[in-house]
């Protein structure tokens, strides 16, 4: 049985705790009120679509619904019913009194502004308030797509999902660009139209075995950039020539392979063991190359080794049993010399954990999979306000150090909110129950 002592200095602990806590979620709160302020004001800068203004404004409509997606708003009707639940703490946010937001505008309107707001502008005005809150490097910028499986249905007929296809900088987690992929065209189709709203100068680009082609890397060059690009089964022949290549050379020619050992070699992570081996050449790859399309774009190849063991339990004998498999991916580069065995790795390593990260916030603490918006521009509009968002709770949790996941921030804003107005006695906004007196 604990003593006395002992449970008050564990009271005087968890007190101090809370109390930690508590001061932590008002300063992200503040940090976010600013945002949204600033925010409130860029999105000025957008054309208006409607021929009458009527009693919202355009850029009041877009923060609101930036606040409804923060506050775990899964649709646009599920926005509207947390917005009006939580009206006070809006209007503490944009610094508006009750005769300048009287009520939440209507699910409907709230829709028509994401259909009709034009994408091109919107992405513009969020890539310039995020170069000027978040410092920006893009030297690698990954580019993945990404389904919206709940307009499955309802798109294209049925057959396949939209795609929005997306361009990170991986460094800070902040999307720079995006579009929309059309059922009569891949991402391979759309690859140079996302170019053309990057600035590729000096970055690094990586994408998945989908934009493995000529022309692709061709564009990257072009733009000042350099490529890193995987070759799997859709270029079986060069697949092939680099399965070879590299045998020959870790068997006859090893000078010319520059090795790196992954450093989490070794370690348990997730119930399974991984280590990983990263090889580059740069030399003979432009005889390699030879009679090929990369022929004179791309001067280095790589291949990664990835070795990974899960004990599982038998379900007929009960018995533990080791299941070891190996795979081997090979990339080619435009870098020459200059690309590093370990810088090799940072890019491969970074592409696949950034945008798995990404990709698993956005459907599961923000729900993409299961947004059903598609009229007009609502797809790219909700993607690019929804990674706008999250960008901001990345760049927060990066800041203040904060170590809990995304879903426990975003509840903690919407709870801390409250507080800091009754604290406060804010006169410019009304808490819920003075809205609901008040109407």
């Amino acid at each position: 049985m604990k003593s006395r002592s002992q449970i008050l200095q564990e009271r005087y602990f968890l007190h101090l705790r809370l109390e930690t806590e508590k001061q932590i979620n008002k300063e992200i709160t503040w940090l976010f009120r600013e945002m949204f302020l600033d925010l409130f004001a860029s999105f000025k800068e957008i054309e208006d679509y409607r021929a009458r203004v009527d009693e919202y404004e355009l850029n009041l409509l877009l923060v609101l619904l930036c606040i409804g997606i923060l506050w775990a708003g899964n649709n646009v009707s599920a926005i509207e019913e947390i917005l009006t639940l939580n009206i006070g703490k809006v209007r503490y946010y944009l610094g508006l009194s009750v005769a300048e937001l009287p009520k939440v505008p209507s699910d409907t309107t709230l829709l028509e502004c994401l259909a009709k707001v034009s994408w091109i502008q919107l992405l513009a005005c969020v890539d310039e308030w995020l170069s000027k809150h978040i410092s920006l490097s893009s030297k690698h910028i990954a580019v993945d797509g990404k389904a919206i499986r709940a307009c499955l249905e309802k798109c294209f007929g049925g057959t396949h999902p939209p795609y929005i296809l997306n361009a990170f900088d991986v460094e800070n987690g902040v999307l720079r660009a995006q579009i929309a992929i059309d059922k009569k065209t891949n991402e391979l189709g759309e690859m140079n139209n996302l170019f053309e709203l990057l600035d590729l100068n000096g970055a690094t680009v990586t994408i998945d075995a989908a934009g493995t082609n000529s022309e692709v890397v061709r564009a990257i060059v072009q733009s000042g950039g350099h490529c890193i690009l995987p070759v799997k089964g859709n270029q079986k022949t060069l697949e092939e020539d680099l399965r070879l290549f590299f045998d020959e050379a870790r068997l006859y020619n090893t000078e010319i392979i520059h090795e790196y050992d992954d450093e989490d070699n070794g370690k348990r992570k997730h119930g399974r063991v991984d280590s990983r081996k990263y090889f580059i050449i740069t030399e003979g790859v432009e005889e390699l190359l030879k009679d090929t399309a990369f022929e004179g774009l791309c001067h280095s190849v790589g291949m990664v080794i990835r070795e990974r063991r899960i004990v599982r339990r038998d379900p007929v004998t009960n018995q533990l049993k080791m299941e070891c498999s190996t795979q081997e991916v090979y990339y080619i580069s435009d870098w020459d010399d200059r690309l590093s065995a370990q810088e090799f790795a940072g890019y491969v390593r970074d592409h696949w954990a950034g945008c798995e990260m990404i990709h698993y916030v956005l459907d599961t603490t923000f729900s993409e999979d299961l947004c059903r918006v598609r009229k007009g521009f609502s797809k790219q509009n909700y993607a690019l306000l929804r990674r706008l968002i999250y960008a901001m709770l990345t760049w927060i949790k990066k800041t203040i150090h904060y170590t809990k996941g995304y879903a426990i921030l975003r509840q903690s804003l919407r709870d801390t909110c409250g507080c800091i107005m009754i604290n406060n006695n804010e006169g410019s906004c009304a808490s819920e129950c003075q809205y609901k007196a008040a109407s």
